[in-house]
């Protein structure tokens, strides 16, 4: 009926902007991977080793998954409270442990970049990267006064744009 519709609409928007890049990126498959696995052992259901990353699985798992969410019960998240509420947090989501000297993502207006390789060069010591890194660092990044050079510089270190926010 109608709400399968708009199920199938908004699932299609979510692939847009969201799912498609994501599902391109090895760090967001291996984050939407270990959701998947830890989901399914939740419910009785887990495949302990999910299959190489690059056999489908992931999509496949996140295709059910999202088509699942509206047949738990008449309670339950809809696909077009999915896409909004994903839209605020997918940046921790993803970053999750990638708050490491050896893995150091920080989420900048809405984007990703991989401040693995420049931490320990940062003009401001290596620790406030460090300390934000794993998760949205915008307001730190723009509380602190940066030149137009280091704002350059940090736009080499993009990994995932969200064209979502670019205007």
């Amino acid at each position: 009926g109608d709400s399968e519709i708009l199920h199938d609409i908004w699932k299609c928007l979510w692939y847009r902007d969201y799912g498609n890049v994501l599902l391109q990126w090895k760090i967001a498959r291996q984050a939407f991977g270990r959701s998947l696995m830890a989901r399914e052992s939740s419910v009785g259901i887990g495949n302990k080793n999910a299959p190489d990353e690059d056999d489908g699985w992931v999509d496949e798992q996140l295709s059910k998954y999202l088509d699942e969410m509206t047949k738990v019960s008449s309670n339950s998240t809809t696909m077009k409270d999915f896409y909004f509420l994903f839209g605020e947090c997918h940046i921790d989501y993803l970053l999750a442990r990638k708050n490491t000297v050896e893995e150091c993502y920080l989420g900048l207006h809405g984007h990703i970049f991989d401040f693995t390789d420049f931490a320990e060069y940062h003009p401001g010591l290596i620790e406030p990267i460090v300390k934000e890194c794993g998760g949205d660092a915008t307001f730190f990044f723009e509380d602190l006064p940066h030149s137009s050079g280091a704002r350059n510089m940090v736009r080499r270190l993009c990994v995932l744009v969200n064209h979502n926010v670019i205007q």
